[in-house]
């Protein structure tokens, strides 16, 4: 949630910096968190199973089998389903939905966990959907927020809009505010302006 609230904020800035540098920070706003908290599980599940049986690996080779599956079966339906058919805002609030049902859904159903444990996780589980929810249902609003910040300002209408393997593409036709401004198209590629242009072939971006 946090990531899908700042990226767009921060994307447009990465974009005037550095290829590489740019790259490798805007990977680690949109994964960063999530992949370490996701990646403490391991340890944490091997050493329950040590826990529950001493003997062997303690459960680990089952552990990092399972860890080996669900790496390849997320890249797959990342390159294949997310990337080519959700924006980058969903597809993080949609992951973000998708592990607070089922936290949430083992919480309730799991019977050793203790009732202060039980409900901290369900209240936290509330709060995530929630707002991931809210998010999804406004992102329009909070785009168009963004957008009066930016050189589109905030009299546009979405024209167009694309998901693809190269990002989120949209057509606005933008109507800039102030005398003297003329009604222009802004081709955006995740958020970020690629071009305007105003009816007559003036290019407004630099």
């Amino acid at each position: 949630v946090a990531a899908a609230a700042v990226y767009p904020v921060v994307f447009p800035w990465l974009s005037t910096i550095n290829l590489i540098l740019a790259s490798f920070l805007g990977g680690t706003i949109l994964l960063a968190l999530p992949l370490v908290v996701l990646s403490a599980m391991n340890p944490l599940l091997i050493a329950l199973g040590r826990d529950a049986a001493a003997a062997g690996d303690g459960g680990a080779g089952r552990v990092f089998f399972i860890s080996t599956v669900g790496s390849v079966a997320g890249v797959v339906l990342t390159a294949f389903l997310i990337i080519p058919y959700l924006t980058n805002f969903r597809a993080l609030l949609g992951m973000s939905l998708g592990l607070g049902v089922l936290v949430g859904g083992i919480t309730l159903l799991s019977r050793d966990l203790a009732a202060a444990g039980k409900k901290r996780l369900l209240c936290g589980c509330v709060v995530v959907l929630l707002l991931s929810g809210g998010m999804l249902l406004g992102q329009r609003s909070y785009f168009k927020l963004l957008a009066g910040m930016s050189d589109i300002g905030k009299n546009f209408e979405v024209l167009a809009e694309y998901t693809s393997v190269f990002g989120n593409i949209k057509v606005l036709a933008a109507y800039p505010e102030g005398t003297g401004r003329k009604p222009a198209r802004a081709y955006l590629q995740d958020g970020i302006i690629q071009n305007m242009v105003t009816a007559d072939g003036v290019i407004l971006d630099h």
